[in-house]
């Protein structure tokens, strides 16, 4: 079974560095820094949909005299905090912190502008590495000063073959190379979910959200614009439908989201999570294996629990009272001899 994926998201959107040149831009141009900031704030609202404020159309309107649009903003911030590794790939055949994922964490306090939550911290997300990151996923939150251990329980649903010879309608579920999907190439209900939730944005406000990457939803390439902040509303005003899904048998379309064609997967692999979160000694803070005053940082491992996993399996059987009214309702003959040997049995219980 793999390892899962591990996404860290920071709860400041904004690095407040990267926009120290348009502070100095908007100032020349009569704006206090701290409007400024506050405009920059806003930005927040795309990834947690709320009402902008007042302080939105004036600094828009001179960001866009300037040349500057909100895609180009968000697109100069995310372009910025990707880093190609060396080597990703690594394999862990073993259990417990010993064989871990450790990252050392700087949460960067002093630089946040947008933030989604009411503290400091950094978002941690356990999830298939076939399935897109989800909010939903999230497993803890890490904040500065914590030690944060996050210890794997995973199980895995196998289906077999014969499973697939039974109708869809009877099996209500996906094998990974049945139905086709735009992000991935093996079906997950995940994954499927996350495209409708796509499809349901893109039909209720006209947009793609930023952190829905284009290069894997080749359908909304070049065809659908990015989300603004000018979106912002739309986006509040339908985050109870993207967070929900509506039941078969409901037509209303403010209920959730419909996506029929999305079915639970056949075989799938889980990721349950135990969580160990301790806020480290002053002292330990000051001196450190890493050779840096982590007082603003947060030190993360993720390791499976143990050397096995728990393992459902889905098949088809029949019992002989099931095989017996089949034959039953087949032959006759079979019914007679059948009630014949029923009576003979109780005869003999009877004695």
């Amino acid at each position: 079974m793999g390892f899962p994926a591990v996404t860290l998201c920071n709860i400041n959107k904004v690095y407040k560095p990267a926009i120290a040149t348009f502070i100095e831009k908007l100032v020349l141009r009569g704006l206090t820094e701290e409007r400024v900031e506050q405009f920059f704030s806003n930005l927040s609202k795309l990834v947690q949909p709320e009402y902008v404020d007042d302080v939105f159309p004036q600094t828009l309107t001179i960001l866009k005299e300037l040349n500057y649009t909100t895609e180009k903003l968000i697109n100069n911030e995310v372009d910025s905090v990707f880093e190609q590794l060396d080597d990703p790939v690594h394999r862990v055949s073993g259990a417990g912190q010993f064989v871990s994922l450790e990252v050392l964490l700087h949460v960067s306090v002093a630089q946040y502008v947008a933030y989604t939550r009411s503290y400091y911290g950094i978002s941690v997300l356990i999830h298939s590495p076939e399935d897109y990151p989800q909010a939903s996923a999230t497993t803890t939150i890490a904040q500065p000063g914590c030690d944060v251990i996050l210890a794997i329980i995973p199980s895995v649903v196998v289906s077999e073959p014969s499973v697939r010879t039974l109708a869809l309608k009877q099996r209500n579920c996906f094998f990974q190379d049945e139905k086709k999907l735009r992000t991935t190439e093996k079906y997950s209900f995940q994954s499927c979910i996350t495209e409708c939730a796509v499809d349901t944005i893109v039909k209720q406000c006209g947009c793609l959200p930023f952190y829905y990457s284009e290069i894997h939803l080749k359908d909304f390439a070049g065809k659908t614009r990015q989300c603004n902040l000018q979106d912002v509303g739309c986006l509040r005003d339908n985050r109870h439908i993207i967070s929900s899904l509506q039941p078969l048998s409901v037509t209303n379309e403010t209920v959730g989201m419909k996506c029929p064609g999305c079915l639970p997967s056949c075989s799938e692999e889980r990721y349950g999570v135990q969580s160990i979160i301790a806020k480290r000694y002053e002292a330990d803070n000051l001196i450190s294996s890493y050779g840096k005053n982590l007082t603003n940082h947060v030190t993360l491992k993720v390791h499976f629990k143990d050397v096995t996993c728990l393992k459902y399996r889905r098949d088809i059987f029949m019992t002989w009272d099931v095989t017996t009214h089949l034959r039953c309702a087949s032959n006759t003959e079979v019914q007679k001899f059948l009630q014949v040997l029923c009576t003979t049995v109780l005869t003999i219980i009877d004695i």
